[in-house]
């Protein structure tokens, strides 16, 4: 819920919010398990966002772009105490590698949401 509300105060100050780099989640179809390497991942979604590396040496890449953005009405004074908010889109991707720096498995997520502020927010 706090997350929620720290985007939500962004949203309304900036009226946008990007968190990090783009990436082409249609692209997913280049990936061959225990085929693709960690070199041809990287030419393909670029550097991603954040690698961790488990105690067997096998490395996950992480991918993840969000963007949000103020509803009109969170800027009209007065009216955003009744029907403020955004939207916000997230894609991430999950790419696991064994030992070699192959492919090992991923997954992929997309989610879209609309942030609600105000007393009178339908459902």
């Amino acid at each position: 819920m706090r997350k929620y509300l720290i985007l939500l105060l962004i949203i309304c100050f900036t009226g946008c919010a990007t968190v990090g780099r783009k990436f082409d989640l249609r692209s997913i179809d280049l990936i061959d398990k225990n085929l693709t390497t960690k070199e041809e991942i990287i030419n393909i979604f670029g550097k991603p966002a954040s690698i961790t590396t488990d105690s067997d040496g096998r490395d996950t890449f992480f991918y993840l772009h969000m963007k949000a953005k103020a509803k009109p009405t969170s800027f009209i004074p007065l009216v955003w105490i009744f029907s403020g908010g955004g939207s916000a889109k997230s894609e991430a991707l999950t790419i696991y590698f064994d030992k070699e720096g192959v492919v090992e498995d991923y997954e992929s997520n997309t989610t879209d949401q609309d942030l609600r502020t105000g007393i009178m927010q339908k459902e």
